[in-house]
């Protein structure tokens, strides 16, 4: 029966990594591979010039602190879970050991991964600043290792708590734990780093032992399963039509007003349709972070070259957001009961995205320009070019795009 189970959890796994794939391969044949290449080249390529610029007594522990003490605090168990299973697995829920030591075992290699990536994206950093003093590489990732298996296995041990205080305090441990530990791995001296990370797995089992818990916490593991599916499907969202993915529509009664100008007419159909689609979908609200986010990025770099790859990643980003608009009502039987013509969809999408874009790079045009005087002629041409890409992307290459995917 233990390996029944344990069949069973693997055979999940695997669909949904089956599942993953396909929409993984949608995101590479959209350029989305070839961009992370453009960026990682290019921001390699000015990582190390400010690695040879760097003054003496440079801090370097304000970058390092906070890029490893993400992976370490975001911690999450993903057990595969369904909702049927609280009827046909509670009745062995005592004998689901091997259950649990897949998920902890997954979830642990998946995160320590990121973890270990991220020290390597900040090693050359703290090498360049700690010099002879450094640790050796080995080192670090094996503390690093060990800080995330004890979040892996606090957040496991957490998730069967009953009451939400002691999960709540579980979380506030772990995440003073994920700023305190790789602060003093690369700042303290090794013994002292290793006593802190003993000292943290006793407030950790402090905090998580001593309360009642739940043998298995049915409807908090399912809904924890089902949060981070949609975090998986609300990204594959950006490049291809997720069916399983449930949104519930923002209200945003203060954008009302634009939909209410549209002629009551039959030709305007699709434009109205999808003008309100995406007003209360989750493309606004990601379109306005993305160009939010940018914008204080311009306020925070003073280097133009840096702002000017950020302005065009963002416009990237923000152009393969809108697309997705497309793919909304692609499967209401609706719009293939009324009369209305093919060609106005296509027509009223490319529109809608375009008018987005257009408010969104109008913004970031206007902080990026406004803000870096010393640089103000190239960030006036990279504007006038995202213009021309946005015209490009909206009257081109987005109508030709939706219409090879209605053939």
């Amino acid at each position: 029966m233990r390996e029944d189970f344990a069949d069973l959890w693997r055979k999940r796994a695997a669909a949904f990594w089956k599942e993953s794939f396909i929409y993984i391969s949608y995101a590479a044949r959209s350029g989305f591979a070839g961009f992370l290449l453009m960026f990682f080249i290019i921001g390699a390529y000015y990582y190390g010039k400010f690695l040879q610029s760097l003054p003496e007594a440079f801090p370097y522990w304000r970058f390092t602190t906070p890029l490893l003490a993400l992976p370490l605090g975001m911690t999450g168990i993903r057990t595969f879970m369904k909702q049927a299973d609280m009827v046909f697995l509670a009745p062995a829920e005592a004998r689901l050991r091997s259950w649990w030591t897949s998920s902890i075992v997954y979830s642990f290699v998946f995160q320590a991964a990121v973890t270990l990536l991220l020290l390597l994206l900040v090693w050359p950093l703290y090498l360049a600043c700690a010099d002879e003093a450094a640790l050796p590489f080995a080192h670090a990732a094996l503390y690093l290792a060990a800080a995330k298996l004890l979040a892996v296995l606090g957040r496991f041990r957490a998730d069967r708590l009953v009451y939400r205080l002691n999960r709540s305090a579980e979380t506030l441990v772990r995440w003073v734990a994920a700023v305190v530990l790789p602060f003093a791995l690369l700042t303290e001296n090794p013994g002292k780093a290793w006593l802190l990370l003993l000292l943290a797995a006793v407030v950790q089992s402090l905090v998580v032992l001593p309360f009642p818990r739940h043998r298995v916490a049915w409807e908090h593991l399912i809904r924890r399963e089902e949060i981070s599916l949609k975090r998986h499907y609300t990204f594959y969202s950006w490049f291809a039509d997720v069916p399983k993915l449930k949104t519930k529509p923002a209200a945003r009664r203060f954008l009302g007003g634009i939909t209410s100008r549209i002629p009551f007419r039959q030709e305007d159909t699709h434009r109205y349709l999808y003008a309100k689609t995406f007003i209360r979908s989750e493309y606004y609200a990601i379109l306005v972070r993305t160009s939010v986010i940018a914008i204080l990025l311009f306020l925070a770099v003073n280097h133009t070259a840096a702002v000017l790859l950020i302005y065009g990643v963002v416009l990237v980003m923000n152009c393969a957001t809108v697309s997705s608009l497309a793919q909304s009502h692609r499967y209401s039987f609706w719009l293939e009961l009324y009369p209305l013509d093919a060609e106005r969809r296509v027509k009223a999408v490319s529109r809608i995205c375009e008018a987005a874009l257009l408010f969104s790079n109008i913004a970031m045009g206007a902080a990026l320009i406004g803000f870096h005087g010393s640089g103000r002629l190239e960030a006036l041409a990279a504007v006038a070019a995202g213009f021309l890409v946005i015209l490009y992307f909206t009257r081109v290459s987005l109508p030709r795009k939706i219409k090879h995917a209605g053939d």
